[in-house]
């Protein structure tokens, strides 16, 4: 089954897709995760992290929330990188295949 790719895009007259349960499926999941602040989403309020400034605590919220709502998509890595001039931080988030 294929997904809406995110952003979302049209590619030859076509909707562009992923496939299900591949890498860039996962993720699309665990970006949409860690980008969405919880209560934002008013028909699931429990979804999301509370600050998404990847403190190490976040981490295992986000572990969490992932783990919550996609039990298939297993996090293995979580590694954030020092903060930039430009205030960015960079995240690698690792999921099985």
């Amino acid at each position: 089954m294929a997904n809406f790719k995110i952003p979302f895009n049209i590619v030859n007259g076509s909707v562009a897709s992923v496939a299900d349960g591949s890498i860039e499926s996962k993720a699309q999941v665990v970006a949409f995760a860690v980008q969405t602040h919880r209560g934002e989403l008013p028909l699931e309020p429990t979804f999301g992290i509370t600050d998404p400034s990847f403190e190490p605590s976040n981490i295992f919220e986000a572990r969490a929330v992932v783990t919550q709502f996609w039990p298939e998509i297993i996090i293995e890595d979580f590694q954030v990188g020092a903060v930039g001039k430009t205030g960015r931080v960079d995240v690698s988030i690792k999921v099985s295949e």
